[in-house]
């Protein structure tokens, strides 16, 4: 198991969870659960999940994501010359309460490789919950109202860049919190081929198959984003989804129906010459976590 490495103050903010970008020189390929120990000790006091690596941060970016970096803007001079500027983006911190020793290798700046006893004693402490039961997770989307904390509530986002006009436009900060809010209730979100696709693919397996659900990131998300999903599934779920606040059946311009047709929905469908079609919904910004888990939900029972 992996173990970072990190100062005084950001590692209290990170397992408060108060900070939910660790800035660093430089991105890495490491994901997953990690150990968290504090600089000049020996001892791991936490757990997180490092789930994503962001671009580097221009001086006004930095400026605009405090509330996920937590660097008082007094030191951003001090950050940008030592090119602290790529976000490590980190969710579900836990503290131990009580502290792990280990022995550390001479030498670790940033990484500690834990040995097997060492990592044994931190799965030990990290209680972290299982994915909760699919039912109960749907019960609380469609009943609760939209003021209902709900939980795993984690908002980092990528800050606005200057668009050479060729760029998706939803906002970076929505698309972040429905790629976890979808990875919180078990889907797989599919790379993308490059920053300029237009759909956010993700999925789910169930006992009736393979569910579908993509996001479009080509149109602006104030105040509205589209969803859209299988017919098939969309057709059983339709009621359900009608009833969540903040949705509204999306409407095409052109055929005047809910259907929509593009190369991503080939996933679903097999191409005949013809792009496949999906059927969509409009999901309002303001309430994007609370409605698109409940439409989540709603595709994984339909």
């Amino acid at each position: 198991m992996k173990a970072l490495i990190v100062r005084e103050p950001w590692i209290d903010l990170i397992l408060d969870g108060h900070k939910t970008w660790e800035l660093r020189t430089q991105p890495t390929s490491i994901r997953g659960r990690i150990a968290l120990i504090r600089k000049g000790s020996r001892e791991i006091e936490g757990v997180v999940k490092l789930v994503d690596v962001l671009p580097r941060l221009s001086p006004t970016g930095l400026a605009d994501s405090i509330e996920f970096h937590r660097v008082p803007s007094g030191r951003h001079q001090e950050v940008t010359q030592a090119g602290w500027l790529t976000p490590w983006v980190l969710v579900d911190a836990h503290r131990f309460s009580a502290a792990v020793p280990f022995t550390r290798p001479s030498g670790a700046v940033t990484w500690v490789d834990l040995d097997a006893e060492a990592t044994r004693a931190v799965r030990q402490n990290s209680s972290i919950p299982d994915r909760q039961n699919a039912t109960a997770v749907r019960d609380v989307f469609l009943a609760a109202p939209a003021s209902t904390p709900r939980p795993f509530v984690v908002e980092p986002a990528i800050p606005p860049r200057p668009s050479s006009g060729k760029e998706p436009q939803i906002s970076p900060a929505l698309e972040t919190r429905l790629v976890l809010k979808a990875q919180e209730l078990g889907f797989a979100v599919k790379q993308r081929r490059s920053p300029q696709t237009k759909m956010l693919e993700l999925s789910v397996g169930t006992r009736s198959g393979k569910r579908f659900v993509f996001v479009d990131r080509m149109p602006k998300s104030e105040p509205q984003f589209r969803v859209f999903l299988q017919p098939e599934v969309d057709k059983k779920a339709a009621n359900t989804i009608a009833g969540i606040p903040g949705v509204e059946r999306f409407r095409n311009g052109r055929s005047g129906d809910h259907a929509f047709r593009h190369s991503a929905f080939r996933a679903f469908s097999q191409y005949d010459g013809r792009e496949p079609e999906a059927h969509g919904w409009l999901v309002s910004a303001l309430r994007a976590e609370f409605a698109f888990g409940a439409i989540l939900q709603a595709v994984e029972i339909a």
